[in-house]
Order: C-alpha cells, then structure tokens, then sequence
C-alpha cells in the first residue's frame, strides 16, 4: 500500500473494536467460541509486538524486576501476561481452526479478527525498514530504521498496545461473566475467557504505570503514526509546467527517495558498488548546487516575511539563509578534495547520486523565475521574486517545509558519503595518480593507494559539509516550528534517530536511553548506576544487585550531607516501586480457579491514575 503510515493501520484496528462495541449483544455459545478465537489472535500479535521490544530483558529473572527502570519493567509484565493469556487462550475448548473475521458473526469476534489483520499489517510496515542479517540479526534498510527502534518510538507503541489491552479487556470480560440459556454448558471457555481478559487488564496496568511516571508524550505518538512503508515514491523529474505548491511537493518527494536509496547502515558494506569516483563528484557537485537554492530561497522568504504577518521569522530565515551559504561552501571543498582522487570502480553512477541531480533540479526550478531553468543554466539566472514565490503570507510555510526537507537530505548525503569514504579509505580502494606523488615515491603503476593525508583531507571536507548541512537543517528547523510547517516532524525524526547514530558536535539533542527504558538525561537528574548498566545492555543479576548497593550509597551520603548541613528539607530522590496494582492477574483468577468463577467476578476497579491516562 504505497504512502500507507504506522497510523493508518493503527487508527483502523481501534475504529474496529469501537464499532464491535457499539453492539451489546452477548450472543450464546457460538459467540464465546468466536470471541476466544478472535482475542488469541490480538493477543497473539501484541505478543509478537512486545517480543520485538523486549529482547533485551528476556534474561531478566524475577527477583531482579525491581532494579530495572520503569519501561524496561512494564515491557517484561506485559509480556508475561500476554503470554499467559495466549496460553490460555490456545489451550481453550475452541476448535483448533478457529473461524476467520469472514465467518464469523459475533460483532465482537468480528473487530477482533479485524482488529488484528490491521495491528499485523502495521507491524509488517516497520519491519519492511530492516533486513535480516547474516546472523539472523534485524539490519536498517532504511533511514527510518533507528527511528523504529528509538526510545520514543518504543514508548509509544507500547501506548498502543496498552490502549488495545483497555478497549478488548472490558468486552471479553463482559462475555465471560454473561448469563444466558445460550450460555450453558461454557463454563469452563468462559473462565479462560475471563482470565485472558484479566491479563489484558494487567497488560494495561503495567504500561500505565511507566506511563504515569514516564509519558508517552503527544510528539512521540505523532512520529510512531507517521512511519510510513519503506517503499520509494516513483521517480518524477519536472517539466515546467509545475505550481510552486507543485514544486515543494517534487522537492519533498525527491527529498525521500534520496534517503532511502542511501540508508545509512551501522556498518557500510566496504565493497558497495554505488561508491565510485563519478558518484561521489555528482553528489557533491549537486549538493554544492542544492545548497545554493536553498540560500537563494530562505534570503527570498526573509524578504517575503517582512512584509507580511510573519514578520517575527525574517531574522531566522535571514540566518538559515547565511547557514546555507556556508553549506554551499563546504560542500565546494568537498568537491576539490574529490578531483585529487579516484576510487578503484569508475562510470557507475548510483541511484542516490541520480536523485540528487534531481534535488538540484528540483529547487533550482523553485527558486529561479524561469520556468525551464536546468543544471546548464548556472546560477546566474534571475531569482524568483519574494512576491511571486510566496504570493500569500499563508504560503510561506510550504516553501519552507521544501527548503526544510532538502537541508536535511544534504546533511543525510554528507553523513553517507562521509561513512561510505571511510570504510573505502580502510580497504584501500582510494586511489590517487602516481604522477600526484613525491618523486621519491618509486612506484611503476598508474594509480596507487592514496597516502594518509590524503585522506583525512578528503574526509575532513566531508565532516565540515556535515556540519554546515546540519547547522542549517536545525536553523531552518526552528522557522518550521514557528510557523508550523509539515516538515516540523523531521527535527523529531532527527532527534529520535541521534542517540545510537551519532557522537560529537553534530549532536542537536542529549542521547536517548535504549529501546523502552525509562530514564531520560534531558530532565537534569544525574543517572544512577543502574541505568547505566541497563543502557549497557547488562541484565546478570549480580551486577544489578551491585549497581543498586552503589545507588542506596549515593541515596544515602546525599542524606547525610543535606543533614550535616541542617537544611529544612531532604531533597527528594528518586524511587523505584516494586510491582504496580494490577501488573499480574489475581491468584484466584489463574489457571488452577474454580471454574465457576467467571459466573461471579467483574473486572478489577481502576485506580484513579496519578498522571492522565495514555490517550488513543
């Protein structure tokens, strides 16, 4: 489904059970047969969903659950009551083929089954942006990739099991208690039924309680529902008859196919045929290009916005205009450390050194008056006047989002080209003329490996266009927030992608912890030894008994020293519950209970939460 998004399938799988709700019939004992088939399958897949997550905590034993954070406890609680209800569930009187949301009749076995088909549907499209390795380990196809698997992302979809888990657990629930002529002789289904519906209880108890101490926020739940399929928009190059809302549009679209068809993988294949000499010069002439549209479009705008009710961002367009200047300029020096050099491979031309030939074309048509302005023009066509490119005020934020978007590709370009020249230079396929050496260097071939400075010349270019491409993205950025442009979504992309990508001063916001831990260095606490360790991916039992010995230690010397100091107050420090309420199923509702249970219990009452609840 091409340009289908995580919330498409999302939004449709609830829109399933609110209209299986809407119908408040009980139905007899085909209903219950129905509905046990219909809540494994959705409990199946969210099974399959918090087992993508929790990798990193199935070693975790009991005894050690309450030394892990927040996130990391509530995602093995989970789990485990899921897996509970599965068991039961499969294990049930249901025949072993159970009917399909095609035959079945009951509205509430119907939203189930269907409920699940999207929720399935939905998990396929995020892994459509990974591949298996060789060791049948999940590798990135695609920039979107680390967003995927990003702390934010993690929180989120756990949301969203959580919100199934409350909107399926009051209706199964409702069933099993049922009385009814049509229900004898069910007694035994409907207390696995009711069971199963108490572990979706416990499913939403324990991801809202990280919830509550831990939000998910809106932001997170907007990048989760935006991840669209990993598949490429075709390839559409303008023909001079395009509007500007036209334009913006074929520079967006142009923009992600440029990232997907260079990813940039945690290791870069050395051997990658698409790294030759000529691709390499095509993206960095281009990008030089690219970036020179982009100044020529925010010093338009700048003026544009002075004389309109966006007044207040014509200072921030003037400086993202300047930022991509700069931009322009690293990226020529890019270009000249290239024509000392060539690779091993030559005359290929790769797909992403197409479409940034595309890019340049793209916002050259945008920001030159002449309609059939082409690379061969140069850039001393006219400009397109600030009144003509947004004729309304209203239309400023469009252009933006265009310039937004292919900033941000030449920060992706540079970083790529930057990690594919490394691992080239490690396997010596950087080559330079033999006639560019010293005299004293004897070496009879034409080409030969080229020397040390050489390239860590070519790689420094590299890391200033980075740089430069960078600064502009967040500068232009910061205007898109202002003024609410839909390219507003990427500085969260970005950030959400930063904390396992990258390291040093290209880093726009502190890193994140990992997949579905709690802690988050931006709120100013320092972290403790046990979140340390966990953002190490360490899960023996020992060394978290140790971490949190080194923790109470801390606790305590703080204690002392605001006592020794005699002030009125100690400082409030950080706790760790134990299980919440309503994190496991009650023992008189597990497996061994009387089997007339379910003719008397109700679900459990809800606690009043601390924090709002996990919205949908």
């Amino acid at each position: 489904m091409p340009g289908a998004t995580f919330g498409d399938f999302a939004c449709a799988a609830r829109t399933h059970l609110d209209i299986a709700a809407a119908d408040a019939t009980v139905g007899g004992e085909q209903a219950v047969e129905e509905v046990t088939g219909g809540l494994l399958r959705i409990s199946t897949v969210m099974a399959r969903y918090l087992s993508d997550i929790s990798t990193a905590f199935t070693d975790v034993p009991p005894s050690a659950r309450t030394l892990v954070t927040g996130w990391a406890r509530a995602t093995i609680q989970a789990q485990e009551a899921l897996g509970q209800a599965t068991s039961l569930l499969g294990a049930s009187a249901a025949p072993p083929s159970a009917p399909g949301d095609q035959l079945a009749v009951t509205p509430l076995a119907r939203g189930l089954y269907a409920a699940a088909a999207s929720m399935t549907a939905a998990r396929d499209l995020l892994h459509t942006h990974f591949s298996p390795g060789p060791g049948g380990e999940r590798l990135g196809r695609s920039h979107w990739a680390l967003v995927v698997t990003s702390p934010p992302v993690t929180r989120a979809l756990l949301g969203e099991i959580a919100i199934l888990s409350r909107n399926i657990a009051p209706q199964a629930g409702a069933l099993a208690i049922a009385r009814g002529p049509g229900l004898r002789g069910t007694g035994e289904s409907r207390r696995r039924l009711h069971v199963a519906s108490q572990c979706l209880w416990s499913v939403h108890a324990a991801i809202q309680a990280a919830h509550q101490r831990d939000p998910v926020s809106a932001d997170d739940r907007r990048l989760l529902h935006a991840i669209p399929v990993s598949t490429p928009q075709p390839r559409c190059v303008p023909d001079g008859t395009e509007t500007i809302p036209g334009l913006c549009a074929g520079i967006i679209s142009t923009a992600e196919r440029i990232r997907y068809a260079a990813p940039i993988p945690p290791n870069q294949a050395i051997w990658d045929p698409g790294l030759t000499i000529t691709s390499l010069r095509q993206v960095a002439a281009t990008s030089t290009v690219t970036a020179h549209h982009c100044h020529i479009l925010l010093r338009s705008l700048a003026a544009r916005a002075a004389q309109g009710r966006y007044g207040q961002i014509s200072l921030g367009l003037a400086e993202s205009a300047a930022a991509a200047g700069q931009a322009r300029t690293r990226w020529l020096h890019a270009a000249g450390a290239l024509d000392q050099v060539t690779t091993d491979v030559r005359r290929y031309l790769s797909p992403a050194a197409t479409e940034a030939g595309d890019l340049a074309l793209w916002t050259g048509r945008l920001a030159y008056a002449d309609p059939r302005w082409t690379l061969a023009s140069g850039p001393s066509a006219p400009a397109r006047p600030p009144e003509q490119l947004a004729a309304e005020p209203d239309d400023i934020p469009a252009v933006v989002a265009a310039a937004h978007h292919a900033a941000h590709t030449l920060s992706h370009l540079a970083r790529t080209e930057l990690h594919q020249t490394r691992s080239a230079a490690e396997a010596g396929r950087i080559l330079v003329p033999t006639r560019t050496l010293p005299e004293s260097e004897d070496i009879a071939r034409r080409y030969t490996t080229a020397p040390p400075a050489r390239i860590s010349q070519l790689l420094s270019a590299y890391q200033d266009a980075d740089t430069a491409s960078a600064q502009t993205t967040a500068a232009i950025a910061a205007v898109a927030e202002t003024v609410r442009a839909p390219s507003r979504l990427l500085a969260q992309i970005e950030a959400a992608a930063d904390g396992p990508r990258r390291n040093g001063p290209r880093r726009t916001r502190n890193s994140l912890p990992d997949p579905a831990l709690g802690n988050q260095p931006a709120t100013g606490r320092s972290r403790t030894m046990q979140e340390i360790l966990h953002g190490m991916a360490v899960t023996s039992p020992d060394l978290l008994r140790r971490a949190s010995a080194i923790d109470r230690a801390r606790e305590q010397l703080i204690s002392d020293a605001t006592l020794d100091r005699t002030a009125p107050h100690e400082p409030a420090l950080a706790t760790r519950p134990g299980r919440s309420e309503g994190s496991a199923p009650p023992s008189h509702l597990r497996a061994s209970a009387d089997p007339g249970a379910a003719a008397t219990a109700r679900p459990p009452a809800t606690r009043q939460p601390e924090l709002p609840e996990i919205e949908p």
